[in-house]
C-alpha cells in the first residue's frame, strides 16, 4: 500500500471523519492502475512543457492530504512535480511570449488527462490558479493588462495539436512511467 503523507494535518484533526474518508478515496485511487495513468500523464504535462522553457530540476511529492484552516476543510493531492528553478529571461524577452509559454506549460496536464486518459476529472482547477498567479507578477512587472482566458485557450489548443504526432503522445508516455517510478506507483 502506498502511504499518504499527513504531516500537513494538526494531529487533533487526524480522526476527523473527513479526513479519514478523503484519505480512502485516495487510496482506492492509488490502487487503481487507471487513475495513477492519470495523475502521472497529468503530471508528464507539465514536465513536458516547463523543460520547454527551460526548467529542468523537479521535485517529485508523493501523494498527500494537507489542512486548510481559514477553510476547514482538507486537500488531497495525489502527486506532483514542482519545477524547482525558473528560466532565466533575457531583460528584453516578451512578456506576451512567457504567458504564452506558460499558459502551455500549465494547460498541459489537463489536456494530456483529457487526450491521453479516460479519467473523469482532468485536474486542471489548481493549474489554472497558478497561471493567474503568474499572469498576476507579469502584469505588475510589466503594466500590462492580459487577455488570461485567450491565453489559456490558445495554450491548451497548443498542446492538443502537439499531442496528434505520435512522437509527442509517445514522449508523454515515457515522461508518465518516468514519473510513475519516481513514486513507487
Amino acid at each position: 500500500m502506498i502511504l499518504i503523507d499527513t504531516s500537513g494535518v494538526p494531529p487533533e484533526k487526524l480522526t476527523d471523519p473527513r479526513l479519514l474518508g478523503l484519505k480512502g478515496q485516495m487510496q482506492q485511487a492509488l490502487q487503481n492502475r487507471k487513475w495513477v495513468d492519470a495523475f502521472c500523464i497529468h503530471e508528464a504535462g507539465h514536465m513536458i512543457y516547463l523543460e520547454k522553457m527551460g526548467v529542468m530540476e523537479f521535485v517529485f511529492t508523493g501523494p498527500r492530504i494537507e489542512y486548510d484552516a481559514i477553510r476547514d476543510d482538507y486537500d488531497g493531492y495525489m502527486a506532483s512535480v514542482q519545477a524547482q528553478t525558473i528560466p532565466v529571461l533575457p531583460d528584453d524577452a516578451d512578456p506576451l511570449e512567457v504567458v504564452d509559454a506558460g499558459a502551455r506549460a500549465w494547460a498541459a496536464g489537463g489536456v494530456f488527462t483529457e487526450k491521453l486518459t479516460a479519467a473523469p476529472d482532468n485536474g486542471a482547477q489548481g493549474d489554472r490558479e497558478l497561471f493567474n498567479a503568474i499572469c498576476d507578477a507579469i502584469e505588475m512587472k510589466h503594466s500590462l493588462g492580459l487577455d488570461r482566458e485567450q491565453s489559456w485557450k490558445q495554450g491548451r489548443e497548443d498542446v492538443f495539436n502537439d499531442l496528434r504526432s505520435p512522437a509527442a503522445r509517445e514522449r508523454a508516455w515515457e515522461k508518465a512511467h518516468e514519473i510513475r517510478s519516481r513514486f513507487g506507483f
